[in-house]
């Protein structure tokens, strides 16, 4: 096994790897690996409109009770 110069990999594993394990979107895991290889200034316009998005979803979910 490749040294990755940190404990944290053999106790955590590979970051990838749990991602994977967390998301089971498998399109939502590929649209964010490719907003990863933007610039930064527009992952951050990106992050952005998806926090808006969410905070308006999770908005609605409250008020529909």
């Amino acid at each position: 096994m490749k040294s990755r110069g940190s404990g944290d990999y053999l106790v955590n594993g590979d970051k990838s790897n749990k991602v994977e394990q967390t998301l089971k979107d498998a399109e939502l895991i590929k649209q964010f690996k490719q907003l990863d290889q933007l610039p930064d200034d527009e992952k951050k316009s990106i992050l952005k409109v998806v926090g808006a998005l969410i905070i308006d979803f999770k908005t609605k979910q409250a008020y529909s009770l």
